[in-house]
């Protein structure tokens, strides 16, 4: 027997639908693009690497599947929640080996001149960041920072402000090591703009996995 929503949850429900299906499709989109786009340079590159890209592709789409079918059931906010950050993750690793392949193919085709392990210094590079900022933002999250109770309007646009100016630093900062680390950066431009946006996207899912599970915690509404 169908259950007939409350007039007030069904609206509400209706509208996490609505962005359920928006957030599906475009990360779909951009997880399918950047699989497609490093196609053109599968031959060049390892073949592990590329298998890794495959790989994530297959998981977006059994993401994509799923987002279909999740929209036919009831869906809380901390169901959307994780769908997004999962989803999240998967571009940002799809970013991350693209970032890869593309210096693979360019280092092939002589178009960079670097003679280093770019795998495990982006990996580490990756990783080092995130897991950084993640602890920030984990600390930052805490019951009484996140939700400590301030009648201030000036609370949201500090919120804001902040982590703004956490993404420019974080940016300037991986800048700053390709300049360093580099003997010719200028080179590197395309590999390593995909580079940043994997570690941008990454963090953004890591940060929406901690508050998540810090507003479940809390005792968050569904």
């Amino acid at each position: 027997m169908k259950i007939k929503l409350p007039r007030h949850r069904a609206v509400h429900n209706d509208s996490l639908k609505k962005n359920l299906l928006i957030i599906n499709i475009a990360f779909f989109i951009m997880n399918a693009f950047l699989t497609f786009g490093s196609s053109q340079d599968a031959s060049m590159v390892p073949i592990w690497l590329w298998y890794s890209s495959v790989t994530i592709f297959v998981s977006s789409l059994a993401m994509f599947i799923y987002g279909f079918w999740l929209r036919i059931r009831y869906i809380s906010k901390f169901q959307l929640g994780y769908f997004s950050a999962v989803f999240l993750l998967l571009v940002s690793i799809q970013l991350f080996l693209t970032a890869n392949i593309q210096f693979s193919a360019d280092q092939s085709t002589g178009i960079i001149h670097e003679q280093i392990n770019y795998f495990r210094f982006s990996a580490i590079e990756y990783l080092s960041i995130v897991i950084l900022v993640s602890l920030l933002i984990y600390y930052l999250s805490s019951p009484k920072i996140l939700f400590k109770e301030i009648k201030n309007e000036k609370v949201t646009f500090w919120a804001v402000v902040g982590g703004s100016f956490l993404v420019i630093i974080t940016f300037i900062f991986m800048h700053i090591i390709k300049k360093i680390y580099f003997a010719q950066p200028h080179q590197m431009k395309e590999s390593y703009d995909f580079l940043i946006a994997s570690v941008g996207i990454g963090y953004c899912s890591i940060s929406l996995f901690i508050l998540m599970y810090r507003t479940k915690k809390r005792g968050g509404s569904n």
